[in-house]
């Protein structure tokens, strides 16, 4: 029996194939061509269910990052819905043109299961995402983002509140908090796990 969590069983071969897969999907979406067909045949591990998150950079700055949780379907189709929505739909965005497509880069970030978590002594920083829910509203917030913000469990539960639209401090009644691991693949270089 292997504990592994599933992102951790991907290959970086898959990896490439899910960056390659993403950036397919991307340029039909910006074209408004037809998608093309899924390379025959694709790995076991893409047809198990399994969430997944496309971020798009420019110049290290973000350019778009949408993703599925908790989403009925395998990890190929959640990363196919991830990166047309990545390219077109983040609100926080216009959305990605053709011209521009090629300059960004892309990362896929697949995620672990999540599980229930009393607080912050629950969160390792650098290897766990974080999702807040709530009656008035859901955030989540993938490993990297701690990482990249600088801040420590408590500081990172703040930020998912503010990104579901609620309190900072809301984490600490009424939210159900859950905490995840995943495993982030980028085009500038290999697999790194979280």
């Amino acid at each position: 029996m292997n504990d592994a969590p599933p992102s951790a069983l991907l290959t970086a071969e898959e990896g490439d194939l899910l960056l390659l897969l993403a950036r397919q999907e991307m340029r039909s979406a910006v074209s408004g061509s037809a998608p093309p067909p899924p390379h025959p045949p694709l790995p076991e591990s893409f047809s198990a269910a399994g969430d997944v998150f496309v971020t798009l950079t420019r110049g290290g700055l973000l350019r778009g990052c949408l993703g599925t949780w908790k989403a009925e379907g395998s990890l190929w189709r959640n990363l196919l819905r991830a990166a047309r929505g990545a390219a077109l739909e983040d609100p926080r965005f216009p959305p990605v043109t053709a011209p521009e497509l090629e300059g960004l880069a892309v990362e896929v970030t697949v995620l672990d299961p999540p599980a229930v978590i009393a607080g912050p002594d629950e969160i390792v920083i650098g290897r766990h995402g974080v999702s807040v829910s709530h009656r008035l509203g859901r955030g989540l917030l993938l490993p990297q983002v701690a990482i990249e913000h600088r801040v420590g469990p408590e500081e990172f539960l703040r930020l998912v509140c503010r990104k579901a639209g609620l309190p900072p401090d809301s984490w600490r009644r009424d939210t159900v908090i859950e905490a995840f691991s995943a495993r982030v693949f980028r085009e500038s270089g290999g697999p790194e796990g979280l």
